[in-house]
């Protein structure tokens, strides 16, 4: 059983396990849970959003409401289509770096970095504000592996770490 020292964010109901009660915090995160989890985190007022333009959305879903809020709010602009969300699509690290900054309002205050493999990558600036923002040191290699998936409990210590200061 997953034992987390992050459990005060748990209490707040930003983090919740499967209907079996487990955590499962080796499972990759898809994007309609990272929303979920995000939407909770900054507290997002998930009524009268307009309906998302995404196709593969419907209001029956699981966190609709909290997705619709997430894409209002911009937060997964830079990597969802006009047409597509792909809720069940893994999310990537370099997402959760796009999703953390913009949420938190995390800015780079360098536009140096020690990580070695993001140069080109897209959501840079976004890497740079978790790295410069105590959130991230990357892997031991100096990489940050931004086109890598992340699981539950990797999402969950990065939203930790930006939510709560003493985790970085």
């Amino acid at each position: 059983m997953f034992k987390s020292k992050y459990s005060a964010h748990n209490r707040k109901g930003v983090i919740n396990g499967f209907s079996d009660g487990k955590f499962q915090p080796h499972t990759e995160i898809t994007r309609q849970q990272a929303a979920l989890m995000v939407a909770r985190a900054l507290n997002l007022d998930t009524n009268n959003r307009p309906s998302p333009s995404q196709t593969d959305l419907s209001k029956s879903m699981a966190g609709y409401k909290q997705i619709s809020a997430v894409i209002d709010e911009g937060l997964f602009d830079e990597f969802i289509s006009s047409s597509k969300f792909d809720p069940y699509k893994k999310l990537t690290r370099g997402e959760m770096a796009a999703i953390i900054s913009k949420g938190f309002n995390l800015k780079a205050n360098t536009s140096s970095t020690k990580l070695t493999d993001v140069s080109s990558f897209w959501g840079r600036e976004y890497v740079l504000a978790l790295e410069n923002n105590g959130i991230t040191l990357g892997y031991s290699d100096k990489t940050f592996r931004p086109d890598t998936s992340l699981t539950r409990a990797h999402f969950s210590i990065f939203m930790a770490r930006a939510m709560e200061e003493s985790f970085q």
